[in-house]
């Protein structure tokens, strides 16, 4: 894929922007809607566990960092890491996936 910096530090500032509202959101409560695990924060832990890829530094947010550390300790969370590590597979290389995912591909156009 081609780099395009412009694109790349724009998203790297929303990231930014998005964990400075998530950190808010945290300073005065465990979990994001409030003092209980919810969907909430099921939805938005996969994505904000990737810090490093989506290039941030997570000590610029100490509520964001306590609060991925809560969600990575839950029982619940850890089983179903645990089960996506043992039933991942390559997308890339799986034929079934890859007739799932672009079917229009077997298509004659």
């Amino acid at each position: 894929p081609q780099k395009i910096p412009y694109a790349q530090e724009r998203y790297r500032l929303e990231v930014k922007r998005l964990y400075q509202v998530l950190n808010k959101t945290l300073q005065n409560r465990d979990f994001v809607a409030g003092n209980f695990f919810s969907i909430a924060d099921m939805a938005i832990w996969p994505w904000a566990s990737l810090w490093r890829r989506q290039d941030q530094d997570v000590d610029l947010f100490p509520h964001l960092k306590k609060w991925l550390e809560r969600c990575k300790n839950r029982p619940g969370v850890q089983r179903g890491r645990a089960l996506l590590n043992e039933r991942r597979t390559k997308v890339e290389v799986d034929e079934t996936a890859q007739e799932i995912l672009f079917p229009q591909s077997k298509k004659n156009f």
